[in-house]
C-alpha cells in the first residue's frame, strides 16, 4: 500500500487521498499507515459482541419503532470510540442499526474512520464502495481496462479517457438515433 500512497503523495500533492473497504481490509497497520500519510479513510469492521454493546442503545430504539411501524424501514445512525484489543488507541466508530419489514433480525454495520462526517453521510460514503466496485466490474469486462499492460499512470488514464468517451459518444448517439425513430 505504501508504494502506492508515496506514488500519490508525490506525483499529487494537492489531491485528497481517500480509503474505502470491507472488514478484509481492517487491519490496525493499514488504519497507521493511512492516518500517517494523511488518507482519510472508511473501513467496515466485522460484527462483533463488543460494537454490539456499544450501539445497543439504538437497538433498541430502532427495534421499538419498527415494533410501532411494520411495514416501514427503520434505520438509526451513531458513533462511539473503540479500542479493539489489537488497536493501539481508541478510534471513532460509526453504526447503523437498521430493521427492514420483511425482516425478523436488525442489521448492523460499523464502519471504523478517521473522518469528521456525520454518521449517515460516513454511511452513504462507505457504501458508495460498491458503486465504484461495479464501475470497476465493468471497465474490466466492457471496455477491456483489465487488458492494459502499461506501467505509466499517464498513458493509462488517457487511454481509459479516451474509452469511456468514446463509449459516452456511442451510447449517445444510439440513444438520439432510436429517439428519432
Amino acid at each position: 500500500m505504501q508504494p502506492l500512497l508515496d506514488e500519490y503523495l508525490n506525483q499529487y500533492p494537492d489531491t485528497e487521498l481517500f480509503l474505502r473497504g470491507d472488514s478484509g481490509f481492517a487491519t490496525p497497520e493499514l488504519y497507521t499507515q493511512a492516518e500517517s500519510n494523511g488518507c482519510s479513510y472508511a473501513i467496515r469492521l466485522k460484527n462483533n459482541r463488543l460494537l454490539r454493546e456499544l450501539a445497543f442503545h439504538l437497538e433498541e430504539e430502532v427495534t421499538a419503532k419498527a415494533a410501532v411501524h411494520p411495514d416501514q424501514f427503520v434505520a438509526l445512525y451513531g458513533e462511539f470510540s473503540y479500542q479493539a484489543g489489537s488497536w493501539n488507541y481508541a478510534r471513532r466508530v460509526i453504526c447503523k442499526i437498521e430493521k427492514r419489514p420483511e425482516e425478523l433480525f436488525v442489521r448492523h454495520t460499523f464502519i471504523v474512520t478517521n473522518m469528521a462526517l456525520s454518521p449517515q453521510d460516513l454511511v452513504r460514503f462507505y457504501c458508495n464502495r460498491d458503486r465504484m466496485e461495479n464501475f470497476i466490474k465493468k471497465s474490466k469486462n466492457e471496455f477491456g481496462f483489465a487488458m492494459m499492460s502499461s506501467h505509466s499512470i499517464w498513458l493509462i488514464q488517457i487511454v481509459c479517457r479516451f474509452v469511456c468517451w468514446h463509449t459516452t459518444f456511442l451510447t449517445g448517439f444510439a440513444a438520439y438515433v432510436c429517439r428519432e425513430k
